[in-house]
């Protein structure tokens, strides 16, 4: 289980292949085979040593749940849930290639999207969307539309919700799905919504991560692919 656990939470890049759980024997797991889902807790933050993006990770797990699909834990591509607080200490401070690493990594990840469709900008920043493999003919006005909320920017999605066919995710029910591809590279990322009204900060980040579920490219970013929140903000 801990080596299972090490590649769902870290992930397989090069960047969490270079990880080192410190203290990895204050972890406590268990696999519930009826539900094909790992649980994790932590009564102290688990320490990550991130040789490749110079940072070492304080954690605080919260809750962190990997479900499998009925082929059991040794299969690929489980979701993954989990709430955290995380600390980054920079060990790499002024060391111009790691900087260059951690734009790397932050370029398409996650954060990287919301805040584009946060500031409209999707387009801008090469992203292009599609549904079901057919490309929007307008990007972000057909798929979203944006408004001020306090505190937040708010993106209401223009695709009608599958209420024939919806998947479960940890008992939630999906209410559609799209997909990304940046620059119109190879990797693509399915983006599962569970409501139609997302709530973006100033940081890019989702007022309740549970909304949205990252699959492919972006949702194999995990632990091991971490940046600061305020990474790329002036």
């Amino acid at each position: 289980m801990l080596n299972v656990f090490r590649k769902v939470f870290l992930g397989t890049s090069p960047a969490a292949e270079s990880c080192i759980i410190e203290n990895e024997d204050k972890i406590e797991l268990w696999y519930n085979s009826l539900t094909y889902t790992l649980s994790a807790e932590c009564d102290v933050p688990i320490l990550i040593h991130n040789r490749y993006l110079g940072y070492r990770l304080y954690v605080t797990l919260i809750d962190f749940e990997a479900e499998f699909p009925k082929q059991g834990i040794k299969a690929n591509e489980p979701v993954i849930k989990y709430q955290c607080s995380i600390i980054f200490e920079d060990l790499a401070l002024n060391n111009k290639r790691i900087a260059g690493r951690r734009m790397s990594t932050y370029i398409g990840s996650s954060s990287h999207f919301l805040r584009a469709l946060a500031n409209n900008k999707l387009d801008e920043f090469g992203y292009e969307l599609f549904e079901s493999g057919e490309k929007y003919a307008n990007l972000l006005i057909n798929c979203f539309t944006l408004a001020d909320a306090e505190n937040f920017k708010k993106a209401v999605i223009n695709i009608n919700p599958n209420i024939q066919n919806r998947t479960l995710y940890f008992g939630l029910p999906s209410l559609g799905r799209f997909y990304a591809t940046r620059n119109k590279r190879a990797e693509s990322t399915e983006i599962v919504f569970f409501t139609t009204t997302l709530h973006i900060d100033a940081w890019g980040q989702l007022s309740n991560p549970n909304h949205l579920l990252f699959r492919g490219y972006m949702g194999n970013q995990r632990f091991g692919e971490r940046l600061p929140v305020n990474f790329g903000i002036e």
